[in-house]
């Protein structure tokens, strides 16, 4: 048994990172004119910018799963990732009315038709990888790896069950969204904004059934990436935020603590492994 991914795994990898590269820069680089730049105009700001930050962050993960030898590093967000998508096409369907169907700017029907065509492919695709890949990986650590303690696994799974809840009733009635988000949110981007939160808290359901830090490594650092940019977008969209809702106030806190927490975890296990493969090796 090998755990190394199938040839194919790194080119879908490729292109996905290339497809989110691509909303990244039209998302984080023009937020104001997504009329005139992507699959349907969104208000207010802060979406485009909340989006592109999810999306920077799943660039990431793409682009070091693109050059990953290890299967099991990546293997908890495929599932995730899968669902995620689905979730964005069956948006995409009940709202399809809002989108720019060929009735905008070039750009923006041709970011309509890539929208449409990447989340009716992307379901399958992703999942397809997965069942291509998922009796390579035999459980074994790696030669320099650590285990990731049971509490914060146990927390892992406490917290992706409670968000995944949450953003769950968030997507069934948006309206719920919309009553208490702390920016101003549609019934599409309601369900947007929910797709993520299900997908980043069903990789920590998936990570919490894995102790080995090196099945932790590439999606801790993902949550760094992500939790930073989502606080960049947070003061750029600053306006558009009700800073007398509390949620406002613990979506700022939330991901300033999920940055710190999982840099501490990082780098704590990282010593961790080094000085049980420098112990092993001296035995």
């Amino acid at each position: 048994m090998t755990d190394r991914p199938t040839a194919e795994t790194r080119w879908v990898c490729l292109a996905i990172a290339a497809i989110l590269l691509a909303a990244v820069v039209l998302l984080l680089g023009g937020p104001g004119d997504t009329d005139e730049l992507f699959a349907w105009p969104i208000t207010p700001e802060m979406t485009p910018l909340f989006m592109g930050s999810a999306y920077a962050a799943g660039f990431y993960l793409f682009a070091r799963a693109f050059v990953t030898e290890r299967w099991h590093r990546l293997a908890a967000a495929f599932p995730p990732i899968a669902l995620f998508a689905a979730l964005m096409l069956v948006a995409t369907l009940i709202h399809f009315d809002k989108f720019n169907q060929g009735d905008a700017a070039g750009i923006a029907t041709a970011s309509f038709y890539a929208w449409t065509v990447v989340y009716i492919a992307s379901p399958f695709v992703v999942a397809g990888v997965w069942l291509r890949n998922r009796g390579r990986d035999d459980g074994s650590p790696e030669a320099v790896d650590a285990e990731v303690p049971a509490t914060v696994r146990r927390l892992a799974l406490a917290g992706g069950v409670v968000a995944a809840a949450f953003a769950a009733v968030l997507y069934a009635f948006p309206s719920v969204a919309i009553d208490i988000w702390p920016w101003e949110l549609t019934p599409l981007t309601a369900r947007v904004v929910a797709s993520f939160t299900i997908e980043g808290a069903a990789i920590a359901i998936a990570l919490a059934r894995d102790p080995r830090w090196s099945a932790w490594r590439i999606l801790t650092q993902t949550v760094i990436v992500g939790a930073v940019l989502l606080l960049i977008a947070l003061a750029r969209g600053w306006d558009d935020l009700d800073h007398s809702n509390p949620l406002t106030w613990l979506l700022v806190a939330g991901s300033a603590a999920a940055a710190a927490t999982a840099a501490a975890l990082h780098r704590a296990l990282e010593r961790r492994a080094r000085t049980s493969a420098s112990l092993s090796s001296g035995a």
